[in-house]
């Protein structure tokens, strides 16, 4: 099976829930009363072998979730500053941490589950200067929706060289956090394709 990681931030390497309650702690915000975003992509862009070899030539998921209309642009904060009680807050945290190339502030940003796997990747200097260089050209990010998937918050990036990439988060501890634990996941894998290659569909629009 194709493995994909998302590293620490934007570089990205050889990489419904039954009660209320849940559901609302899955969602970008309270507010959230409902709606879906529907990913679409040719099964030739997909990573995951299983999908690749779909009997359709078109892959096809629908979950609940959101299209922004404008796009939530994230701000620079410091450390200090991060608040990481919203999947907004731990995606402002993120980016900021990687802009400052702070390793241990990006490593707190990740869930205790990828704590060892992160600090692997900060260890390599080559991999962490490639990330950070990356990052730096591709310019702001803003926040264009989100869907729900088996009990993560994929977040949808959009940024200014045109580049879009999910990021997964999941509470822990009263707090948002990033994961990798969906990256070999075939589900994920069709999110990751149509956000790279594909459509974000929501009431009729495409984008």
């Amino acid at each position: 099976m194709t493995t994909r990681l998302t590293l620490v931030g934007f570089l990205s390497i050889a990489v419904v829930l039954s009660s209320t309650a849940s559901a609302q702690q899955f969602a970008w915000s309270p507010s959230f009363r409902g709606g879906s975003v529907t990913f679409a992509v040719n099964r030739s862009k997909a990573l995951v072998e299983a999908n690749r070899a779909a009997s359709q030539p078109e892959l096809r998921l629908t979950l609940p979730g959101e299209l922004f209309e404008p796009p939530v642009t994230l701000q620079t904060v410091t450390r200090p500053q991060a608040n990481t009680d919203t999947p907004l807050g731990v995606l402002q945290s993120d980016w900021s941490a990687q802009l400052a190339d702070d390793a241990a502030w990006i490593a707190d940003n990740f869930a205790t589950t990828d704590q060892a796997e992160v600090a692997r990747w900060l260890a390599d200097a080559n991999l962490r200067d490639a990330n950070l260089r990356v990052l730096q050209r591709e310019g702001r990010a803003r926040v264009v929706g989100w869907a729900r998937l088996k009990q993560t918050l994929v977040a949808i990036l959009l940024y200014e060289n045109g580049r879009r990439i999910p990021l997964t988060l999941v509470p822990e501890a009263g707090h948002w956090k990033r994961t990798n634990k969906l990256s070999a996941d075939s589900e994920f894998d069709v999110i990751f394709a149509a956000t790279r290659d594909g459509t974000l569909t929501r009431g009729g629009d495409r984008r």
